[in-house]
């Protein structure tokens, strides 16, 4: 009786041990499915498909910096930790990925043209009257109920919608928000949370991509086409 009272002590011990370690592990897999998105309650299956898809290889971008092998929860909470280093330490942040330019929506038109929440209706027009066009947010409704649901938890996210309805554009204030503030604020493990990452530093660069390709070889600055000093929709 007491060998059988020591046996089942000890297994409980293990048990517990097995417990507790185990909780405290950082979890190996990665946000929810694509069914569980809170994007899924305001868009249609077929637009979350596309979005997914996109998101899909922008997290390939992070993995060939990151390591295949890494969680996508900790490849973005270190890509945005290497963004505030940089920034902080005024260093050109603008050459690391996606502003370096490796990612860039064009190469994926025909799967933007699926998804009613981008427009390429933002530009820049040089002092010769040439434009250059890019990828932006588009004023969706349903985007934007989106964005301002996540944004209850979520400040960088909430200032950004409340921005970009009312000014048609990305402001400094939020640009330097995501620089600064991202890696404390943003909960890396919600995929819808890593999904507006991925979208706002991907407008960015397409902005910055637009820009330099105008004023390439030009002295003059370019000038906003329309909706601000960084451009805006026009949806």
């Amino acid at each position: 009786m007491r060998r059988t009272g020591t046996r089942l002590l000890s297994l409980f011990f293990l048990a517990s041990f097995l417990i507790i370690t185990g909780c405290g592990e950082p979890p190996q897999g990665d946000a929810s499915s694509d069914d569980q998105l809170v994007m899924a309650r305001f868009m249609d299956s077929t637009t979350v498909a596309k979005v997914t898809e996109l998101k899909a290889r922008f997290d390939q971008g992070l993995q060939d910096y990151g390591g295949q092998e890494r969680a996508l929860s900790y490849l973005y909470q270190q890509h945005a930790l290497r963004l505030r280093g940089h920034f902080l330490e005024e260093e050109p942040f603008h050459s690391l990925y996606p502003f370096d330019g490796r990612f860039q929506l064009g190469d994926h038109a025909s799967l933007i043209r699926e998804i009613p929440f981008f427009s390429d209706a933002c530009g820049f027009r040089d002092a010769n009257g040439k434009e250059v066009n890019y990828y932006c947010p588009a004023m969706n409704p349903e985007y934007f109920a989106y964005l301002e649901s996540l944004g209850t938890t979520n400040e960088i996210i909430q200032n950004f919608a409340n921005d970009y309805q009312q000014y048609k554009t990305i402001s400094p204030a939020v640009r330097q928000q995501m620089l600064l503030s991202a890696p404390d604020v943003f909960n890396f493990a919600s995929e819808d949370e890593q999904l507006f990452y991925a979208l706002m530093h991907t407008w960015v660069n397409e902005e910055m991509q637009a820009r330099l390709s105008l004023t390439r070889n030009q002295n003059p600055p370019a000038a906003p086409a329309s909706g601000g000093e960084t451009g805006g929709t026009q949806q």
